[in-house]
């Protein structure tokens, strides 16, 4: 096995990261790379992925990497999702084993030194865990409001992104189960999961996301593979549009998988983790 068995991740002083996050860390002396997954609307940081957890550490290409699964509380308006996250990778990128690792290992398993650092940074993200993500990394400037140097580490593999909008009316019939939805059911659903304002399509959000994805990667070529997403979706998926987003690479389709199978590889259905692996340098 590649990977050790899953344990908490946790900061310096002992403390969570946050509700539920999980990591599997490379048994590898020396990793090269992390990936971090980032779940979609009311998802679970480790259970909406699936089969990931436990068929990354059987790839030979994934070996090298530390798996990382966030949670955020979706309830939350996504940019203070997003201010969350970019704390954390923050800490991933430019300390990883004083703030990560080492605190995240199991007892007995020897710490990494601390001048320990990754070369690759992989984010994997669903849905609503899209906008969260490119939010955070458009929220990683220094003083001055320049682009953290370590940004030039990331690549970005979204599943069924919500970064071009999502049908406000699908989200909120997940919510209910079902239940018919009068104004004022979807009032209610607005005011307590705030994300869904964030999704919606022409959202401000959205609009000015994708303006300053546009500027950034006018004024910082060199960030191209940060925010030039790569980007996969299912041909049953009626939540989220699949329209491109700034300059991302070409859309890869996964045939016969809706907006939730698609994030979702089994030994069987291989497409996910295929699109996965060939995002990882």
């Amino acid at each position: 096995m590649n990977h050790h068995l899953p344990t908490t991740m946790r900061r310096a002083d002992g403390t969570k990261w946050g509700a539920e996050h999980v990591t599997r860390l490379a048994s590898a002396a020396k990793p090269k790379g992390a990936m971090v997954f980032v779940h979609g609307f009311r998802g679970h940081p480790v259970e909406t992925w699936h089969d990931f957890p436990g068929l990354l550490p059987l790839e030979a290409k994934a070996a090298s990497y530390d798996l990382l699964f966030y949670g955020y509380d979706t309830r939350q308006q996504a940019p203070f999702s997003a201010a969350k996250l970019t704390t954390f990778l923050t800490a991933l990128a430019q300390s990883p084993a004083v703030e990560v690792v080492n605190p995240s290992l199991a007892f007995g398993l020897p710490e990494r030194p601390a001048t320990f650092q990754y070369d690759h940074i992989v984010i994997a993200a669903h849905s609503l865990g899209a906008v969260v993500a490119r939010l955070a990394l458009l929220q990683a400037v220094d003083p001055n409001g320049d682009p953290l140097p370590w940004l030039s580490k990331v690549r970005l593999a979204l599943f069924a992104p919500a970064h071009s909008g999502a049908t406000v009316v699908a989200l909120i019939a997940l919510l209910m189960s079902g239940a018919p939805l009068k104004g004022q059911v979807e009032a209610v659903a607005r005011r307590l999961f705030k994300s869904i304002n964030d999704v919606e399509t022409g959202s401000p959000t959205l609009k000015e996301m994708r303006k300053a994805t546009r500027d950034l990667l006018r004024s910082h070529a060199q960030l191209a593979s940060c925010h030039r997403a790569w980007v996969a979706h299912g041909e049953d998926d009626y939540i989220v549009s699949a329209r491109q987003f700034v300059k991302d690479q070409p859309t890869t389709a996964i045939d016969k998988a809706d907006h939730f199978e698609v994030c979702k590889p089994t030994a069987k259905k291989r497409e996910p983790m295929d699109f996965l692996l060939g995002v990882l340098p």
